[in-house]
């Protein structure tokens, strides 16, 4: 597990698309669920005749991603507290952040320059 106290960018926050597992989305605290958008909502929006089929069928159309974090307009997570650039939800974060990797943080910057 990592801190994010020392970041400089919260570059992860705006280009690392945080997906969850169904497991992790139904573990996951009533705030988080209520700022995801599930894999199934997404493709019913963009394809609204995909609604025949049945949802457990959809469901396996996505390869174990059923839900992803909402983005604010600017591009950031939807927990980025933009006062202080720190997440909002920090103790009840999805399991997947509590897991991410600091090795990725040298790509983002580079993508930041």
């Amino acid at each position: 597990m990592i801190s994010c106290l020392n970041c400089i960018n919260s570059g992860c926050c705006r280009h690392y698309i945080v997906t969850l597992t169904k497991d992790q989305y139904y573990n996951s605290p009533n705030i988080v669920k209520e700022n995801c958008i599930t894999s199934r909502e997404k493709l019913l929006k963009k394809s609204p005749s995909m609604a025949f089929l049945p949802e457990h069928e959809l469901e396996n159309m996505f390869n174990n991603i059923y839900a992803e974090l909402k983005k604010s307009d600017d591009g950031y997570c939807v927990f980025l507290n933009k006062n202080n650039m720190l997440c909002s939800i920090y103790e009840e974060r999805p399991q997947v952040c509590k897991d991410y990797k600091t090795d990725r943080c040298d790509k983002i910057r580079v993508i930041e320059l």
